[in-house]
């Protein structure tokens, strides 16, 4: 082997080793992170539930214009739906990697389960508790005169 042959055998291996020495974080793998917040465990019926969401990779990075699938997981007695009118809501994460979507409470007071997914992840399954709406008209007795 010449000695030119093997300084391009070395220059070659340059990127290699260059790959192995970066910095851990810079090469970690791992799944993405989603998290979730119920802007109300306990709304009254005929109400509304604001769910956040946030989709950063393994770096803290926000993964924008990513579809995150919104689920009513499981009713007891309650009657919601989503924004679009459905029990399941597609919505797509902004360039901070936010998304929200908002929950119709029904007229039924109930039991319901809330659950987003990202592909291969799910998250913020939460158990919400609906109450009766309180009745607002006011309660007064009116005497009859005597």
């Amino acid at each position: 082997m010449t000695r030119l042959s093997g300084a391009v055998a070395l220059l070659a291996l340059v990127p290699v080793i260059l790959a192995l020495l970066k910095p851990a974080a810079l090469v970690a793998e791992g799944r993405p992170v989603l998290t979730c917040a119920l802007d109300n465990t306990q709304p009254s019926t005929e109400t509304q539930v604001e769910v956040t969401c946030s989709l950063i990779d393994n770096l803290g990075i926000p993964l924008a214009d990513t579809p995150l699938t919104f689920y009513v997981n499981f009713e007891n007695g309650t009657d919601v739906a989503w924004d679009n009118g459905r029990k399941t809501a597609i919505k797509t994460t902004d360039s901070l990697g936010s998304v929200k979507a908002v929950l119709d409470i029904g007229k039924r007071p109930g039991n319901l389960g809330v659950l987003v997914n990202y592909p291969g992840i799910y998250s913020s399954f939460a158990f919400v508790k609906v109450e009766a709406a309180p009745d607002l008209a006011p309660a007064f007795e009116q005497s009859m005169p005597e």
